[in-house]
């Protein structure tokens, strides 16, 4: 066997690494995939909570400090803030209430921590970013299309955020102790569920920022996606994602590959939330939309104004016109690759000093079980097809 074709085999067999990190004290498996030019780098993991997150980091550590690198200013600001007075009962109620509701991810962002050697406080803080207000808002987006005609049942959302982020992204697959395996698109330094992911129980989640003016001390809102990874049916998913004490708006798009249901879910800190089930075409960005939320007081009105309007408008102008059926996912991914309204469109590139772009688009295909992720821009990566599927199979008959 040739040498490059021994280490190309080498690469991609599964890895199984016994670890004195194990708080249990029991072995963790983990196998690492690099990135190919269709693929984003790949961790799986099977371990406690603790495990997920020091392997996440110890394999990721590359693309976790490129991030600390890129974004310099925003690090020392989270660390200033975390470290005053203020910041430190604000960010430590934020922590009393993730301890109180889920205190295994507390475990697995300190093993992040461990594994990647960045400071866990720093950690936490970067997972509790959107709370942190004093800070401002980073204004990424992300645009959702949901489509059923009967035939055809699915979801696209574009995955937007900073621009330091592109090429830095990762896929995680992950079997805790819950039992219920899930395959995420990960930020690195942010605790997985943030960005579009699935489960072992068919459960689909994905997310469209809220802009928020007064935020409240409660469950983080990464931490309640990251809940909702582990689910066991789209009802608990839903119950997760409304249970009491949240901290921060959102929009969450639930959905089955088990029973074909999608659930379209706007919540409140307030504890507010009102929900649609969409039966043919239906568009989301980043404002509230539903009857009980739309008006909510708190709502950052310029992020609205520009940057969720001004996609959620060319989205809805190409749906004006829409005939069905349609028998090609690429009509809607080719709406999702519109540069209109730039630079606030679906497919979004940095430009004049606004740096937000979209990192990568999911498609999930309810009837046939998977998710297709197109590795960053979907103008790029859809007509040239990059892209990587991850199957409901793969979750429920794990290689490790």
């Amino acid at each position: 066997m040739k040498r490059r074709s021994f280490i190309a085999l080498a690469l991609a067999a599964p890895a199984f690494i016994h670890s004195a990190c194990r708080k249990s004290g029991q072995s963790a498996s983990v196998r690492y995939l690099p990135e190919t030019e269709k693929t984003y780098p790949m961790i799986e993991v099977r371990g406690d909570y603790y495990d997920i997150g020091y392997f996440s980091g110890k394999y990721m550590r590359k693309q976790f400090h490129a991030i600390m690198e890129k974004r310099k200013d925003w690090v020392a600001g989270l660390d200033e803030f975390y470290k005053s007075d203020s910041g430190s009962k604000f960010v430590g109620g934020l922590k009393n209430a993730l301890a109180k509701a889920y205190p295994q991810f507390i475990d697995e962002i300190n093993g992040m921590a461990a594994g990647s050697e960045i400071d866990p406080d720093l950690m936490f803080a970067m997972s509790v970013k959107s709370e942190i207000s004093a800070y401002g808002y980073e204004n990424p987006g992300c645009s959702t299309i949901y489509y059923n005609d009967g035939m055809s049942n699915w979801l696209f959302q574009n995955e937007d955020g900073e621009a330091a982020y592109n090429d830095e992204m990762y896929v995680l697959k992950a079997h805790p102790p819950s039992g219920v395996s899930f395959a995420a698109f990960v930020y690195p330094g942010l605790i997985p569920g943030v960005a579009p992911g699935f489960n072992s129980a068919g459960v689909v989640h994905s997310s469209n920022f809220i802009g928020c003016l007064k935020p409240r001390i409660g469950i983080p809102r990464y931490f309640l996606a990251r809940a909702c990874l582990e689910v066991k049916s789209l009802e608990d998913a839903f119950a997760t994602a409304t249970r009491e004490g949240r901290a921060f708006p959102w929009h969450h798009n639930l959905a089955s590959m088990n029973t074909g249901r999608y659930i379209s879910l706007e919540t409140l800190p307030e504890g507010e939330y009102n929900y649609t089930e969409p039966e043919w075409l239906y568009i989301h960005t980043n404002h509230t939309i539903h009857e009980i939320t739309k008006d909510y007081i708190y709502q950052d009105m310029d992020y609205r104004n520009s940057s969720s309007i001004s996609r959620y408008n060319v989205l809805s102008k190409k749906a004006e016109n829409f005939l069905e059926p349609v028998k090609n996912p690429e009509v809607f991914l080719g709406w999702l690759s519109s540069h209109e309204g730039r630079p606030y469109s679906p497919c979004r590139h940095p430009q004049s000093g606004i740096t937000g772009q979209t990192l990568g688009t999911a498609f999930f295909d309810l009837d046939r079980k998977f998710m297709r992720l197109y590795k960053s821009n979907p103008c790029v990566s859809v007509p040239k097809g990059i892209y990587q599927e991850f199957s409901l199979s793969e979750l429920t008959n794990p290689v490790i």
